[in-house]
């Protein structure tokens, strides 16, 4: 079993998310990996790392770093890229292996991928949450301010990576999640389409080789991102007020289900962690903040992370992704 870790900006110690180049890399680097195991604080309030380690320590720089999964922990041993040279926004790739720092094979998406850090190159600190394991990672960042509001879509930036739960045997299944634009401005929120998970082209959760499709290479954008390029303007699940189903009669509080990918017209894996809300929690519930939902596991506690519902930035589509934050994602 793994162990789930969160890790917020207002914690203790926690490093600075700026608008400055190395900032999201250093932030990454100390949740994942550490310092001699620990990502942050001291003491009582010492936040232990999740447990991914520095594939090639001697080629890091101040902007740059590989960080891999964790075999021991059951990972597939993928590795996140991370070039941090820019000051408003990281480059993301995912690959299944790599020889050096610079040099990947088997991308989950064949194109660079964002993370925005700031809608300003300066100093000011802005809000961010990760959530990892030794295998998998989500995080959420907000561009424009260190505090969420309510119903905030605005400048919000969910990602992920690492491993998906395959159903399908010898499937490589790391994955990628982040925005397709450079711009900090946008808004990029995890889109399940309601009608079906059906492979949308452009930004995406990109998964790596289909060993079931004998596809290499090819990455599947299982499920969209909302972005510039999105196009699909279909409603969809994601805790919005255009929820996939009102709360079950009789019950008193709001219930989950674990998100899935499908690609080819298979459904392929289960997105480890992560969750998808049915009941309107957007205009409620800021990012970062935490939740409990009827159904889960005694002391289950999830945090929300941007969810998006359709192409349009408006109140009725502001939806909440969740992330589990204290049972292990198995």
């Amino acid at each position: 079993m793994t162990t789930t870790r969160s890790f917020r900006w207002d914690h203790a110690g926690a490093p600075s998310l700026t608008g400055q180049a190395g900032a999201f890399k250093d932030l990454m680097k100390a949740v994942l990996i550490g310092s001699a195991g620990v990502a942050y604080g001291s003491g009582a309030s010492a936040k232990a790392a999740a447990g991914w380690s520095n594939a090639f320590p001697a080629d890091e720089t101040t902007t740059k770093i590989a960080i891999r999964n964790s075999l021991a922990a059951g990972g597939n041993g993928c590795y996140l890229r991370i070039d941090d040279s820019h000051a408003q926004y990281a480059i993301v790739r995912m690959y299944e292996s790599m020889t050096d720092i610079d040099t990947g094979t088997a991308s989950a998406a064949n194109v660079d991928l964002y993370i925005p850090k700031s809608t300003a190159a300066s100093s000011a600190t802005r809000a961010w949450v990760v959530i990892a394991d030794e295998r998998t990672f989500w995080g959420c960042t907000l561009a424009s301010s260190s505090t969420p509001a309510p119903g905030e879509q605005n400048n919000l930036s969910s990602f992920g990576g690492g491993d998906v739960d395959s159903f399908i045997p010898s499937d490589p299944s790391c994955f990628i999640a982040a925005n397709d634009t450079t711009d900090a401005n946008t808004t990029c929120g995890l889109f399940f389409n309601s009608t079906s998970l059906s492979v949308i082209n452009g930004a995406g959760i990109f998964l790596s080789r289909d060993s079931l499709l004998s596809v290499a290479s090819t990455p599947f954008g299982v499920l969209s991102m909302n972005a510039t390029s999105t196009t699909s303007a279909t409603d969809a699940i994601g805790g919005s007020l255009r929820t996939l189903a009102s709360p079950m009669p009789g019950y008193v509080g709001d219930v989950c289900v674990n998100a899935f990918a499908a690609a080819g017209g298979t459904l392929r894996a289960r997105l480890r962690g992560l969750f998808i809300p049915l009941s309107s929690l957007g205009p409620t519930t800021s990012v970062g903040s935490t939740k409990a939902f009827i159904g889960q596991p005694g002391g289950s506690l999830m945090v929300a992370i941007g969810g998006q519902t359709n192409t349009a930035i408006t109140a009725p589509n502001r939806g909440r992704l969740f992330v589990e934050t204290v049972q292990s994602w198995g």
